[in-house]
């Protein structure tokens, strides 16, 4: 990223102003591409689905939380949640 020219907060102002024009057109690009072919939001969508899917899995499954992927009750002896008090 370019230092401003004087330092002077309008420059600053400027070149923060440049970069998110940037951004923009870098987003609308993006934003293009799925228009003009919906397929790739489609992939994109069956992407982000299947990584939620793992992690709910993985959440459920976790050591240490009532309960499993399946939805069964803790299996006895399982430890119990541990509380931290944070405040």
């Amino acid at each position: 990223m370019p230092e401003p020219a004087d330092g002077t907060p309008s420059d600053a102002l400027q070149q923060a102003a440049v970069e998110l024009i940037g951004a923009a057109r870098s987003f609308l690009d993006a934003a293009e591409a799925v228009v003009r072919d919906p397929g790739t939001l489609r992939s994109m969508a069956g992407g982000v689905t299947g990584m939620l899917k793992v992690m709910g899995e993985a959440f459920l499954a976790a050591p240490g939380r009532a309960g499993t992927a399946t939805g069964a009750p803790p299996a006895p002896g399982d430890p119990p949640v541990e509380r931290i008090d944070l405040g």
